[in-house]
């Protein structure tokens, strides 16, 4: 695979030799346990961008939850080994598939509800702000979102201040 392609690796190395780039990261839609183990065993990698959800791995290519997915809680495992590895982790999709289906989300916005606490589903943030919160407190290092004006900007950054109040 790309993910392991020594050629692939060592033409990064002479590109961070020459100062053209300093870090070494992917980025995937689909098979991202696959792909993270992968980057793991190689040691190689600075970063993953990973389609992740509350309820586990999110594939952009069926715009739904990867079938048989375990919860993000379950996946804490693989995540803490990535991050064992010096892997910086990036949350995409955490909330398309919340999203309106015109946007290729479910149209759900309690979809992901099944995997909040009761103390947590009654928090003051709004359904697309849980989502992001539940992901930097399970795992994630960071996440990745997509901002339509200043009101979601604003939105986000109250998730991620405050994600750590919910969780102890």
């Amino acid at each position: 695979t790309f993910i392991r392609s020594e050629e692939i690796y060592k033409a990064f190395l002479d590109a961070k030799a020459a100062g053209k780039v300093g870090h070494w990261g992917l980025s995937t839609h689909k098979n991202a346990k696959k792909i993270l183990e992968a980057a793991i065993e190689t040691g190689w990698y600075d970063l993953a961008m990973i389609g992740i959800t509350p309820a586990g791995w999110y594939d952009w290519t069926t715009n739904d939850l990867e079938e048989g997915t375990p919860p993000l809680v379950d996946l804490q495992s693989l995540l803490n080994r990535a991050r064992d590895a010096g892997i910086g982790l990036i949350g995409m999709k955490a909330v398309r598939y919340l999203a309106p289906v015109t946007s290729k989300g479910k149209g759900d916005p309690s979809a992901f509800d099944k995997v909040y606490d009761e103390n947590f589903k009654t928090s003051p943030l709004n359904p697309y702000q849980r989502s992001i919160a539940y992901v930097l407190e399970h795992g994630l290092d960071v996440v990745n979102s997509d901002m339509q004006n200043f009101k979601h900007l604003e939105e986000n950054i109250i998730a991620a201040a405050t994600s750590h109040t919910y969780f102890g």
